[in-house]
C-alpha cells in the first residue's frame, strides 16, 4: 500500500505541476520496490513472500489473512504499479 500511496503522491504531485514533491515520491516508490524486490522475492521459487518477520524472517508459509492486500493489489493496479509477467 506505501508503493500505490507513493505513486498516487507522484501523479497528483505532477497534475498540481509540484516537481520538488513529484521527485520525492518518485524516488521513494523506486526505494520502497527496490528494497520490496530484495526482500520479499524468492528467485528460486518464483513468489513473493507475504510476509516478514524479524525473528521468523520471511517463510514459505502465510496466515489467513496475509493475500488481502495483495490480492487486491494484482486485480485492481498491478499495471500502473509493477510489469505483470510474474502475476499472469
Amino acid at each position: 500500500m506505501y508503493l500505490l500511496g507513493m505513486r498516487v503522491t507522484a501523479a497528483l504531485a505532477e497534475a498540481k505541476r509540484d516537481k520538488r514533491l513529484k521527485k520525492k515520491a518518485t524516488e521513494a516508490f523506486t526505494a520502497g520496490l527496490k528494497k520490496i524486490e530484495k526482500e520479499m522475492w524468492d528467485e528460486e521459487k518464483g513468489f513473493y513472500h507475504a510476509w516478514w518477520d524479524r525473528q521468523k524472517g520471511s517463510p514459505d508459509w502465510l496466515m489467513a489473512d496475509s493475500l488481502y492486500g495483495q490480492v487486491e493489489l494484482v486485480l485492481s493496479c498491478s499495471k500502473f504499479l509493477f510489469s505483470i509477467t510474474r502475476y499472469f
